[in-house]
């Protein structure tokens, strides 16, 4: 993490100043709690707090990105150096779709948002359509995860018929997020 020198002065409590010497040597003086975790632990509650399938609930949908912890530590903006996305999910239409997911506060090495395709066939009865080939999983390596205005992540999931056109909802798509290392 950085912040500017005047980004943290600006952002000074009442119980932490600085000092000058007459060296010029400066002071940080703090009075309060000391954390007592390291970053791994806060990186490692957050893997925690993502891992198993996560059930996507609308074509619009949000999850928390700025996580809190009984510290009060706040992570609005995370820099990744590894992790892996997968997600699937089912077509009940009599008709095969092409399904396009963006996440729009999730930037790919090129700074991009992250948008996924791919295509899913037609329900046969009651059975749904499933995307073939299977979704590739993900390298979220040098991505940058960015909190919208509200901290969360959201993503746009977009299912269009192939024959009719007709723009609609998919039966069941998951996410999980496994490996994620933090730069």
């Amino acid at each position: 993490t950085s912040a500017s020198l005047q980004t943290f002065l600006e952002n000074l409590d009442d119980y932490t100043f600085i000092d000058i010497t007459e060296d010029n040597l400066i002071l940080l003086r703090y009075k309060g709690d000391i954390l007592t975790r390291t970053s791994e632990d806060i990186f490692a509650s957050i893997e925690a707090g993502l891992s198993g399938a996560l059930p996507v609930t609308d074509t619009v949908w949000s999850f928390p990105l700025t996580f809190t912890d009984e510290n009060n530590i706040e992570m609005d903006y995370d820099e990744l150096k590894s992790g892996t996305l997968n997600y699937f999910y089912q077509n009940p239409h009599p008709e095969p779709v092409e399904v396009t997911i963006t996440f729009p506060e999730v930037l790919t090495p090129t700074g991009d948002p992250l948008v996924l395709t791919s295509s899913c066939g037609a329900a046969v009865g009651s059975i749904p359509g499933i995307p073939f080939p299977l979704p590739t999983p993900i390298d979220l390596n040098q991505h940058i995860l960015t909190a919208n205005d509200d901290g969360d992540l959201t993503l746009v999931y977009e299912a269009i018929r192939q024959g009719s056109g007709i723009r609609d909802t998919l039966q069941t798509m998951y996410l999980t997020i496994t490996d994620l290392k933090f730069s």
